[in-house]
């Protein structure tokens, strides 16, 4: 959970190439948000999320289950390092996600606290070495 305004991506490397046009997340029991955006960032070669990829957004998520949003085509390919990102818009509530406090890959907030959307180009605040989300992308 991060405040509202505040996104947080999380790494993943795909385990095939295609083309995403679905991201999906867990919403947790305890959400409050009434909206909540999700995207795929690129990865800038040095373990830090690039350009925004795609992003959609998920009206009334349901609070304890996975909740899933059509996106605009992105390509990945497999072996590839990419990037999902959550946001709570700004004046949306606080989005409540399913993250588990360790194993799995690095992750970090954006450092805008006052997003309404994610931004095209990620940029860093604060970084976490363990921290994998319940998201995926696919087809």
């Amino acid at each position: 959970e991060n405040n509202a305004g505040q996104a947080e991506a999380f790494q993943y490397t795909a385990t095939a190439s295609g083309t995403v046009t679905t991201l999906a997340v867990y919403v947790d029991s305890t959400n409050t948000a009434t909206k909540i955006v999700v995207g795929l960032y690129s990865d800038t070669g040095a373990n830090n999320p690039g350009t925004l990829l795609t992003s959609g957004t998920i009206t009334s998520p349901v609070a304890g289950a996975w909740n899933s949003v059509t996106v605009p085509a992105a390509t990945v390919v497999s072996g590839t390092k990419y990037w999902i990102a959550i946001l709570g818009p700004t004046g949306a509530g606080i989005a409540r996600f399913r993250d588990v406090p360790s194993g799995g890959g690095p992750t970090q907030t954006s450092s805008q606290t006052n997003l309404a959307v994610l931004p095209t180009t990620w940029s860093t605040g604060t970084k976490f070495g363990n921290a994998p989300a319940s998201a995926w992308g696919g087809q």
